[in-house]
């Protein structure tokens, strides 16, 4: 699908809205989608090299106001005397996941109704429908 002498330029989909894609410079496509549809597409050379760039370049993270949320608490007061008297025991919720580069909070969320990071190739680009743009170096 890409040679080491191309890089991605931009993906557009079947409906013409930009889809957001991280090139890492080498090795093959990789598209992360979860259950209401394709999120972006990532190059990484392995697929636990992708799933890294998806939660880092891919997943925007939670704002502040939502922290609470993915650490379980009711509310941002609970949250904050947790965070005062016992961080140690915080733990994230299912459905959140740290960023390893982080930006904003460094958490992001995950759709817990399934997510899925495929090897792009051309049957399963067929089927979703999107257009990839390359320029060569």
């Amino acid at each position: 699908m890409i040679t080491d002498e191309q890089n991605i330029k931009r993906i557009v989909s079947q409906y013409g809205r930009e889809i957001r894609f991280w090139d890492d410079g080498f090795g093959p496509l990789w598209v992360y989608r979860e259950s209401l549809g394709r999120l972006g597409y990532v190059r990484a050379i392995t697929w636990e090299e992708a799933y890294e760039c998806v939660l880092d370049e891919i997943l925007d993270p939670i704002p502040v106001s939502e922290l609470h949320e993915a650490y379980g608490f009711d509310s941002q007061a609970e949250f904050e005397e947790a965070v005062n008297t016992r961080p140690e025991t915080m733990e994230l919720c299912e459905g959140y996941q740290y960023q390893s580069n982080s930006t904003g909070t460094g958490i992001v969320a995950i759709d817990l109704n399934g997510e899925y990071l495929d090897l792009l190739t051309p049957e399963l680009l067929s089927q979703i429908g999107d257009t990839i743009e390359f320029t060569q170096d």
